[in-house]
């Protein structure tokens, strides 16, 4: 079920990604088709002002094509516009109502992982807990940072359902109790080159 749920999720968060992109090609055309309607206004303003300034038939007739085409020109902008805004406030109302479901899913998963945890961790009462580290040469500058997370990891490990990762262990503490009391042992190997001799392995 857990797998199903993840699953799900990382199909919301496609189904997010395609919406946003949608989204975006949506605004540009709704953008660009308002532009060119206000051109287009501006033209047929310019029109109707020549058209009261001429008294030559010719010219007239010219004018009156011109804002004939224009008008077209207009209403098939102005169609353009109002598909693109419609679009745009339906594929808005489906990341929304997305956004809802992504993160309703997210809280159950949550829940879901916490109640696992917890009921695990009250099972746990003792154990070993064996951290083994590479100390080649190689390894130099990441044995300090290796050497501090897993005193991070014992720490919360000591502090009662503590772990590692995104999960608080607090919440973990708060739902098995704080009366649970664990027995654990820590170890710690440490694996180098067979040319360093009888260190190769402490």
């Amino acid at each position: 079920r857990e797998a199903e749920d993840a699953k799900l999720l990382q199909s919301l968060d496609d189904n997010l990604r395609n919406k946003t992109a949608a989204a975006a090609e949506a605004a540009v055309e709704a953008e660009s088709s308002s532009s060119f309607l206000n051109e287009l206004d501006q033209m047929l303003r310019r029109i109707g002002g020549q058209l009261g300034a001429t008294q030559d038939t010719e010219t007239m007739a010219g004018l009156h094509k011109r804002e004939e085409q224009a008008s077209v020109m207009r209403r098939q902008a102005a169609n353009r516009l109002a598909h693109a805004e419609d679009s745009l406030l339906k594929i808005r109302e489906d990341l929304e109502t997305t956004s809802t479901t992504k993160n309703h899913l997210r809280t159950h998963l949550r829940s879901t992982k916490m109640a696992s945890l917890a009921h695990r961790a009250k099972k746990f009462t003792s154990g070993d807990v064996v951290f083994v580290m590479d100390c080649t040469g190689s390894m130099g500058s990441f044995i300090m940072q290796a050497s501090e997370q897993c005193c991070c990891i014992i720490d919360q490990v000591k502090a009662h359902g503590g772990t590692s990762g995104t999960v608080d262990g607090s919440e973990v503490r708060s739902m098995i109790g704080s009366t649970v009391s664990l027995n654990v042992r820590f170890g710690f190997v440490a694996y180098r080159d067979y040319t360093d001799g009888h260190q190769h392995l402490q």
